[in-house]
Parts: structure tokens; sequence; C-alpha cells
């Protein structure tokens, strides 16, 4: 009887252990497959992230890459923080090669901490750009391009607060735009005569629109048909004015920095 009751534990002891290891191996081939498939997961992410990295841009892969980021990355509203107070402003779906370029550059962090370069008081506030060694690095990676004009002068036009691109005006008779110097329009009034001679020079008709707004509020009507107008300030224009008002040195740069940033209103 006793020797019955040993052979039963033993088979009980070998059957549970058996059950333990087979537990085991299980829980270990689990393990393994988990691990597998985060190996997957981390070699697929990363493949991902790869996939997303920025081409250096130029002339002639610009306008396909900024179509196609603009599909990807739309956003209608930027604010300009600046030392003096923050700018908002409403980006044109009309003028999408410059609203992408906008949106990527301030994505990028180009313009953080860049400063207002060119202010002129019933004129324009300019920045954007800057020639710092850390900026010139950030330059040099995104690439050298300018953007193709997308002018609408009739429609689009420089009203007090008009978002515009500044551009080269030697060697460029496309009247392409620079890669990230920007300008508000503050502006000033004009009469008849002036407007008149504008259209002589720049090769366009003014709108009566036009015409009405110049004359009762003001703008930059020179620069129509010769710059693009991408976007126009919202909110913030006494802050704008502020800063076209402030104490310059012989080249319009004000003797006291005014930085800015730009944050995208996703």
């Amino acid at each position: 009887m006793r020797l019955y009751q040993l052979l039963i534990t033993i088979i009980i002891i070998a059957f549970t252990t058996s059950c333990n290891e087979n537990n085991s191996s299980k829980t270990n081939d689990v393990a393994a497959k988990e691990k597998v498939v985060k190996t997957q997961k981390k070699k697929a992410s990363k493949t991902k992230k790869a996939k997303k990295k920025f081409p250096k841009l130029t002339n002639k892969n610009l306008t396909s890459f900024l179509t196609e980021y603009l599909k990807e990355n739309d956003a209608d509203y930027a604010l300009i923080k600046t030392s003096k107070g923050d700018i908002k402003v409403k980006l044109f779906d009309a003028t999408p090669l410059h609203k992408a370029n906008f949106l990527m550059l301030a994505r990028r962090k180009v313009y953080d901490h860049t400063v207002f370069y060119r202010v002129e008081e019933n004129f324009i506030i300019q920045g954007g750009d800057s020639d710092a060694s850390d900026r010139k690095e950030i330059k040099r990676q995104i690439g050298h391009y300018e953007i193709p004009p997308e002018m609408y002068p009739n429609t689009l036009y420089h009203k007090v607060g008009a978002l515009c691109m500044a551009r080269p005006y030697k060697d460029n008779p496309e009247k392409k735009s620079s890669t990230y110097d920007f300008y508000i329009v503050v502006g000033s009034k004009y009469n008849d005569l002036d407007l008149n001679q504008i259209e002589i020079d720049n090769g366009f008709k003014f709108t009566e629109e036009q015409r009405n707004y110049y004359k009762t509020v003001g703008g930059a009507a020179h620069l129509d048909n010769q710059h693009t107008v991408f976007g126009q300030v919202i909110n913030g224009m006494d802050v704008a004015r502020e800063i076209s008002k402030v104490e310059t040195d012989g080249q319009d740069w004000p003797k006291k920095e005014i930085y800015l940033d730009i944050e995208i209103i996703e």
C-alpha cells in the first residue's frame, strides 16, 4: 500500500513539473514574440521618420514639395510673437506656395528669435531672415531657392496689414519672392495723381475699390504687381504700428532689437 502511494506521489510530481515547464516554455515563447513585434514596430517607426525627412530644397523641387507639404500640413492662422506684443495673421489659400513656405519655415523654427531688421513709419516692418551663425547652418540644411510669384494685384493688394514677401529686384525678371524675408504693411494714404503714376510704373490698372481704399485708408500701393501678398493681419495692427515708430539707425534698423517668434495656430 505504501509503495502504491509512493508511486502515485512520484507521478503527480512528474506531471506538475512537466506542466510548469510547458507553461514556462509558452511564457518564454510569448515574450519572445512580443520582443520581435516591438523590434518590428521600432524599425517601421524609424522607416516612417526617415520618409518624412525634409529634402534640401532647390528651384527645381520647390513647387512639388510645397504643394505636397500643404496637402498634409495646412493651417490658416499664425501668431507673430514680438517683444512689443502679438500680431495674428490669416494666410491666404490663393497663394499656396507662399502659404506652405511660411508654414514650413515657422514649424522648423527658422523664424524664432530673429528680429525686425527694417522698420519705416507709415510704410512697412520687415523681418524673417538672419545672418547669425546658427541660422546659416539651418539655411544650409533647408536649401537655396526663390518662390514663384503668386500675385493678384487687383484682389490681394497692399492694404494696411497686408502680409507680403520681399524679393530681390536685381536679375529677377520673374519677380520671384525671397525665401525668408516677409513684411507687414503699415502704410500711408495716396491721391489720384500718385495712383496714376503707379499704374504707369507698374503696368496695371487699379480697380475703383482699390483707389478708394488707398485714398481713404492707405497702404503701400506702389508695391502692387511687384510683390506677392499672401496674408493679412487680423489682430495686433496696433503692435505693428508701434514697431514702425521705434528709433532706428541710418539704415532703418531699430536701435533696440525687436525680437520675434512665429507660432502656427493648428
